[in-house]
């Protein structure tokens, strides 16, 4: 089986191949703004929120010592974005960038065996801050699923970010004979039936920056890639660590840069572990391993294995912190 039909084959037994996506028709959306926070406002699809503000720390929950009571630690994962976090049917191996992350945190908070004391929940991407509202020490622990730092996350879903372990701007996957340049403004999509997977700023920016598109809203944006195979969409939508995966999987696709000076781009995604905003022992220990790699050059590294070996140069893509 090739890696496009493992792909379809995990999607079949986790979301099923035959979902309604959701679709929005042109509307008019207010522009979206920064904060002074530098978080992107999702536009009319949130309630404002006030990114400024600085809460009281809650008390600590000690998560830290629940996990190692445990003996393993539960992280929220995909598992069919290639490249970043991928399971292959054919030996169940689950790899990525994302992984070689998990691990390293593993290892920072269980010592040298933690790497095998990991036990991964897979979370659709629509749903994937949900499982931060669940109680009870059985409960995932953390979330490492290409999350992009909103403060509206945090405030609805009551989470915390890990210091920034990834950059990855948004970009545009089209089939090979799609006829749009390499470079395109952002209002190249007017009109266009765009898919994104729903509840992540992709969808966000796509109504906020080009509400005259059709967007196409589905659980996770490797369903997006039938519907571009069926022909029933223009193009995906997302961040560009991701559209690489589906390209890798399928070269008879694309990816069309999104032109920067374009008024109307959104902002470059910043990535991080969540973690309960209570669980400020587990956060400190996840952000001292995120520390540890980023300053061993092993993050770099493990980001150019998955994503640059193809002959791409996507470079700048590592935080400083």
């Amino acid at each position: 089986m090739n890696r496009l039909g493992c792909l379809l084959a995990v999607l079949a037994l986790t979301a099923g191949c035959t979902a309604t996506p959701e679709v929005t028709a042109p509307t008019s959306v207010p522009p979206m703004t920064l904060s002074p926070a530098g978080y992107a406002s999702p536009g009319a699809t949130s309630a404002p929120v006030d990114c400024s503000a600085n809460p009281p720390a809650p008390p600590d929950t000690d998560r830290l010592r629940v996990i190692r009571g445990r003996g393993h630690l539960l992280v929220g994962i995909s598992q069919t974005t290639y490249q970043l976090s991928h399971r292959d049917l054919r030996d169940g191996r689950i790899s990525g960038f994302e992984i070689d992350l998990v691990r390293a945190i593993a290892t920072e908070l269980l010592g040298p065996t933690g790497p095998d004391q990991v036990q991964y929940v897979v979370l659709p991407t629509d749903k994937r801050l949900d499982s931060m509202l669940e109680p009870g020490p059985e409960a995932v622990d953390l979330v490492v699923a290409d999350v992009s730092y909103r403060c509206e996350r945090e405030v609805k879903y009551q989470i915390a970010y890990s210091t920034r372990y990834l950059r990855a701007p948004q970009k545009l996957l089209v089939r090979q004979e799609t006829d749009i340049p390499p470079v395109v403004g952002i209002s190249a999509l007017a009109g266009k039936r765009i898919c994104a997977a729903g509840n992540t700023t992709s969808m966000d920016y796509l109504r906020a920056s080009v509400p005259e598109a059709v967007s196409v809203s589905v659980s996770d944006s490797a369903s997006c890639m039938i519907l571009l195979q069926r022909g029933e969409i223009y193009g995906i939508f997302t961040s560009d660590v991701i559209l690489a995966g589906l390209a890798d999987q399928d070269t008879t696709t694309r990816i069309v840069d999104i032109d920067p000076a374009d008024p109307r781009t959104p902002a470059v995604d910043q990535m991080g572990v969540v973690v309960r905003r209570t669980d400020r022992t587990l956060l400190a220990g996840v952000n001292a391993a995120i520390g540890r790699v980023r300053a061993d050059g092993s993050l770099q590294a493990s980001y150019d294995r998955y994503f640059n070996a193809t002959g791409r140069n996507w470079r700048d893509r590592i935080p400083a912190g």
